[in-house]
């Protein structure tokens, strides 16, 4: 008996040596901290480094702008390193080659837990000729980063938020801002790290088509009801949670088409549908039924033209909180008898622009972000608070719209349209970088309406100054 299980375990360890070949182990990363100067009080994640928008005014009892004071910050330095695993042949000629990587970064999920250590992704892929498929956690669909089918098995990539000169030039082609703060141009462009399975099937040599079906997380959910007692004219207090797109039971759906041109320019259209259900229950204990179904849509262009690289980006959104849009969804109806809710969402549209070197070998890197964001109101008008009972308190349509309790005074609600604008430079020196830039922020605040929409509006600017310095290894 024991002869026959060392000659099995012979025999599995020679079938393995026989399929797994080529195998290669890299560990890579950088260390980076920041400095920040800002002309007012902000909206931010992460202690001030996710910088969305300018908070508004308000006014003290002589009229002057409490907000209109500037600060500074200074980021401890973050690390972020990563584990490749990769160019493993399995299962004969025929066989798939599979690419393993894991990522950390020290910056917590949330401002309070900013100095654990945080998966950012980890995923394994499964790679044949023309068809790839990621299993595990990266970022959505909608943002294109590292979604070129062969790219993973070419190189031990790291993922960095800026321009480097040791990079290979594919990952730094990605078309995605490249801003020198970890936001890349927040809430204009969004983007999350969340579990998913994607495959991609590339054909007629230069197109790709990608399917995606991905999950929510703590820190990329969705907005709903907290379940309390129920409790007769009383609304429940919202939270963000995965629990309500796990209550509805369908995996948010992705699906794009990449055109790719022998300069490295390329297409790429996409659209995701997501479902949500935000209660179970009603105030009055009766089972809540109704979901928050949402569309978007999204097309990119890369424009390879030596000597600039410029990518443009339009993305329509329907319920974005997850993504980090910045917009969720309102009350449409309230049963009488029941007082169960149907559910409108809202939409916005964000168009931006982001251009910088096409070569990544020069020292210095120029670079400007350009974005623009619009409300576009809700798909169908929220409920008329002239007309539901009293005693729910709705004083104002921003009253029957979901908070998602991560902006003070949900400020983001206000917002008719804004507009980002970030000039940058990076100066390489090997695997030593600076980085600098310039954030400027036009918005427009004022009075939320009954279709979702924003009226009487005001302006508000700021002007953030951001350094970065770079180390990688």
């Amino acid at each position: 008996m024991r002869y026959l299980l060392v000659w099995c375990l012979l025999g599995v360890t020679s079938i393995v040596a026989g399929e797994i070949s080529e195998a290669r182990l890299g560990f890579d990363g950088y260390v980076r901290q920041v400095n920040f100067w800002d002309s007012r009080q902000v909206i931010a994640e992460r202690s001030g480094d996710y910088s969305l928008f300018p908070q508004e005014k308000n006014p003290d009892v002589q009229g002057r702008d409490i907000n209109a004071q500037g600060d500074f910050g200074m980021w401890a330095i973050d690390t972020t390193l990563t584990l490749t695993v990769g160019n493993m042949h399995l299962g004969g000629p025929r066989g798939p080659d599979v690419l393993g990587k894991v990522a950390f970064f020290f910056l917590g999920n949330f401002e309070d837990f900013i100095e654990l250590a945080t998966q950012s992704f980890g995923f394994f892929m499964l790679q044949w000729e023309n068809t790839n498929l990621l299993v595990g956690q990266t970022t959505n669909p909608p943002f294109f980063y590292q979604i070129s089918p062969n790219k993973y098995l070419d190189t031990l990539d790291v993922v960095a938020p800026a321009f480097q000169s040791s990079l290979p030039k594919q990952i730094y082609d990605d078309p995605i801002p490249r801003t020198v703060s970890y936001a890349f141009g927040l809430p204009i462009e969004t983007f999350a790290y969340v579990p998913m399975v994607r495959l991609m099937h590339t054909f007629c040599d230069t197109w790709h088509m990608l399917l995606a079906a991905q999950a929510e997380q703590s820190d990329s959910s969705s907005v709903g009801f907290v379940n309390t007692t129920p409790e007769p004219f009383v609304l429940p207090p919202t939270q963000i949670s995965s629990e309500y797109w796990s209550n509805s039971k369908i995996p948010v759906l992705n699906a794009q088409l990449h055109k790719y041109f022998s300069n490295q320019s390329a297409i790429i259209v996409g659209a995701q549908y997501r479902r949500i259900q935000p209660s179970l229950v009603t105030d009055l204990n009766y089972k809540a039924d109704t979901y928050v179904d949402a569309w978007s849509a999204y097309a990119g262009v890369k424009l390879n033209w030596h000597p600039v690289l410029t990518v443009i980006k339009c993305l329509y959104t329907q319920n974005g909180e997850a993504d980090g849009n910045l917009c969720t969804y309102g009350i449409r109806t309230i049963n009488p008898n029941t007082h169960e809710f149907t559910y409108t969402p809202l939409q916005t549209l964000n168009l931006w622009m982001d251009m910088r070197p096409a070569q990544d070998h020069h020292r210095y890197s120029p670079g400007i972000f350009v974005g623009y964001r619009k409300n576009l109101g809700t798909t169908h008008p929220l409920v008329n608070i002239n007309e539901v009972s009293p005693a729910w308190g709705f004083t104002s349509y921003k009253d029957v719209i979901m908070k998602g309790n991560l902006i003070p005074d949900n400020q983001d609600l206000n917002i008719d349209w804004m507009i980002k604008i970030i000039p940058r430079i990076f100066i390489a020196f090997k695997r030593f970088q600076i980085g600098a830039e310039i954030e400027y922020n036009y918005v427009r605040f004022g009075d939320v309406q009954q279709n979702g929409r924003v009226t009487n509006t005001y302006p508000v600017n700021h002007f953030r100054f951001l350094t970065g310095f770079y180390y990688y290894f």
